[in-house]
């Protein structure tokens, strides 16, 4: 697999990994909303669980390295889970293309 596969690859991966965060917090708001509705006790609750167990769970089975599957959820502030990670520490595997920032250095 070279490189623009991955890094095709691993552009599904955030889309779908974006998708399950979007997913959990609408679970999340529909659990408020029921709550403020006054249809179900305790809703926030189970709905914030039930957030709670759908992103770490889809979490843990889509965000990996188109290469070697390794999970980029870690404990470490540079885990991936909040800005993806450039490259995958296990294989060394390019994730994402570097482009050229316009406006640093740039010249009048």
């Amino acid at each position: 697999m070279n490189d623009q596969q991955i890094i095709a690859q691993f552009k599904v991966v955030k889309r779908k990994y974006l998708l399950i965060k979007l997913c959990s917090l609408a679970l999340v708001i529909l659990g408020l909303a029921i709550q403020a509705l006054e249809l179900m006790e305790s809703a926030w609750f189970y709905f914030s669980v039930l957030a709670f167990l759908v992103f770490n769970l889809g979490a843990l089975n889509i965000y990996k390295c188109p290469k070697c599957s390794n999970p980029f959820l870690s404990s470490e502030p540079e885990g991936g889970f909040i800005d993806p990670p450039k490259n995958c520490k296990e294989c060394g595997a390019k994730l994402e293309e570097s482009a050229p920032n316009n406006f640093i250095n740039k010249e009048k």
